[in-house]
């Protein structure tokens, strides 16, 4: 993954739900990605009033280009005040390299969280 060793951001529209509660937030990931392409998830944010405000990431993550259109995440945990935590799950995204974004179609946190969205770095990203 390029560029590597820099700091990232990866921001966009998500849904978690958690058993049959759901939060529509933007999501906001940083952290860096080493030199042999190890992605590390150092802190997360979720925004945009209701529910977002009750729910935190359970950082560090970790994660790598599994090919080049699907990255992984290895431990994926949330924090969602007073219903618990899910995670840390291995969490299989969509990589698309031309808008440098990240899919996320139901991805399971165990025991009872779901995310879906998309999500897009800054700078951009390339898989090869």
């Amino acid at each position: 993954m390029n560029p590597n060793g820099e700091p990232f951001s990866v921001t966009g529209q998500t849904t978690l739900s958690k058993g049959s509660i759901s939060a529509n937030c933007t999501a906001t990931f940083t952290g860096t990605i080493t030199p042999t392409g190890i992605v590390n998830i150092t802190s997360t944010s979720f925004t945009g009033g209701g529910t977002c405000g009750l729910i935190s990431g359970t950082t560090p993550w970790t994660g790598q280009a599994d090919s080049t259109t699907q990255l992984s995440i290895n431990n994926a945990g949330v924090s969602v005040f007073l219903l618990g935590n899910c995670g840390p799950s291995k969490v299989v995204t969509a990589w698309n390299d031309p808008n440098s974004s990240l899919t996320f179609t139901n991805a399971l946190l165990t025991p009872d969280c779901t995310v879906s969205g998309t999500v897009v770095s800054t700078p951009k990203f390339h898989v090869q």
